[in-house]
């Protein structure tokens, strides 16, 4: 971190504080974590990403503002902006990520989503930003799926087993999807009254947990407002949750149970959109095959050491299980 002893002078005037150690403990493939250390507290101070700083930051301070308004407590606080930088320092919360749920662990992941949509209201919805490739109607996932088969299609020439998942399993599923539900049922937005405030990149990665199983809540960057739908799908085929059938249902039933009250499409909508959920989430962790998207990860130390053909031999068996996903067999609604 360029600067250590103007940011560390900052800090502590913005904390009235005496900062003697300052530690970097994560890099993820967006952003970095350094730890600081006081006489009085210890903090988290958090680096974006320059590429997309703005957008990122802005969106996460504008979410632990939004809780902070709402009450919502088991969330860091924003101390302070370091406006022109890549930089926000907030509270430092205790606790470790894990990779698998107890059953009081999972549920406070869905009260977390339930929490924040009982206290928002039509008025406060309309002001949070559309989410991060948002997902308010078929012609918009549609969208987000052919942009990404139109970048893999310019490198098939280097990738021909790429090519070859895509041609025979999933094109041919994404078109059979397209024939089997009625698509003019969600060519508009969905209405803003059924939309819900939602966190994107939501999992056991972005949380932590201390040994009493209490969870707290990281990592907002795309934080916005979407089809509710979108927060289930991300939750349950998002490749590093590796979800038993049970408590997938779980999650799925608390989440659809509580919009259901008034938006009375959701159960249907979710069975008729999971599947484009499932090839968009595919496509998404081909990533790695792009020669920009893959420099980038590199870049950020997240695939250190690796060989890069092996990584994208293992996207591709985790592409592969998602396009063979019949999620909407789990349960009965």
């Amino acid at each position: 971190m360029d600067n250590i002893d103007k940011i560390k002078e900052s800090i502590e005037k913005v904390t009235n504080d005496d900062i003697f150690k300052i530690e970097k403990i994560g890099a993820g493939q967006n952003n970095s974590i350094f730890k600081i250390i006081g006489r009085k507290n210890t903090y988290a101070l958090k680096k974006y990403s320059n590429t997309q700083m703005n957008n990122r930051k802005n969106r996460e301070i504008f979410a632990i503002n939004l809780f902070k308004e709402l009450n919502i407590e088991n969330v860091p606080k924003a101390l302070h902006d370091f406006k022109g930088e890549s930089l926000v320092l907030y509270t430092w919360i205790e606790g470790k990520t894990k990779t698998s749920f107890t059953h009081n662990t999972l549920k406070k992941f869905s009260d977390f989503h339930i929490n924040i949509n009982s206290k928002i209201t039509e008025a406060k919805l309309k002001e949070i930003p559309e989410a991060s490739e948002t997902c308010l109607s078929i012609d918009r996932i549609r969208s987000q799926i052919d942009k990404r088969i139109s970048e893999y299609k310019e490198i098939y020439s280097q990738e021909p087993d790429l090519k070859s998942y895509l041609e025979k399993d999933l094109i041919p599923l994404y078109e059979k999807n397209i024939k089997s539900i009625d698509i003019s049922l969600y060519k508009k937005d969905l209405d803003l009254k059924d939309q819900a405030a939602i966190v994107s990149d939501f999992g056991l990665h972005n949380a932590l947990i201390d040994d009493s199983e209490n969870v707290n809540f990281i990592d907002f960057e795309y934080f916005g407002r979407d089809d509710p739908v979108t927060c289930i799908a991300n939750f349950i085929l998002h490749p590093g949750m590796n979800l038993l059938k049970d408590e997938a249902d779980f999650f799925i039933k608390n989440i659809l149970y509580f919009h259901k009250r008034k938006d009375k499409s959701i159960v249907e909508r979710y069975k008729d959109l999971l599947p484009f959920y499932s090839i968009r989430w595919a496509l998404i962790i081909l990533n790695e095959f792009i020669p920009e998207k893959w420099k980038h990860r590199k870049n950020s130390g997240a695939y250190l050491g690796q060989d890069y053909n092996i990584i994208k031999k293992n996207q591709l068996i985790k592409a592969k299980k998602l396009t063979r996903f019949t999620l909407p067999s789990f349960i009965k609604l």
